[in-house]
């Protein structure tokens, strides 16, 4: 466990060093969304760690990854009504950018309960295809 955790670091903390080198182009911008979801609903146990793995992330993006606290969205135990009103915001931004040659890239992170269909958030199920359709459509 101690190894695939510590993989897990390793490999979050060199895209941050990959990320943090374009971190000074005023034509480079980048937008996330970081859900973590402990509730994945009455069938399944209260997970314990998911927010934080979401913050922890989110910090280490805003630190080192590149990413400004405007353009940095955290969402803990959200229902699909915030998911899909938090993408719509970021949409929003790609499709009104303050700087038309600017380059922009979209990172998404989730933590939390799925199954073989989707993300289960609380009581509710969000597929696999309409995360798909949500993330596809930013326009980055």
């Amino acid at each position: 466990m101690k190894i695939k955790q510590s993989f897990i670091l390793l490999t979050i903390f060199l895209i941050a060093l990959g990320l943090h080198a374009e971190e000074n182009n005023p034509t480079f911008r980048r937008i996330a969304i970081y859900v973590g979801s402990n509730d994945g609903g009455q069938e399944r146990i209260k997970l314990l760690y998911a927010g934080t793995d979401a913050l922890a992330l989110h910090n280490v993006m805003q630190e080192l990854g590149g990413i400004e606290s405007q353009d940095n969205y955290l969402l803990f135990d959200p229902d699909i009504s915030k998911m899909e009103s938090t993408f719509d915001k970021v949409k929003n931004k790609f499709n009104n950018p303050s700087d038309s040659n600017q380059r922009t890239e979209f990172f998404f992170y989730y933590s939390g309960h799925s199954d073989e269909q989707g993300l289960l958030l609380g009581g509710e199920h969000l597929s696999y295809s309409e995360l798909k359709h949500m993330i596809t459509s930013m326009g980055s």
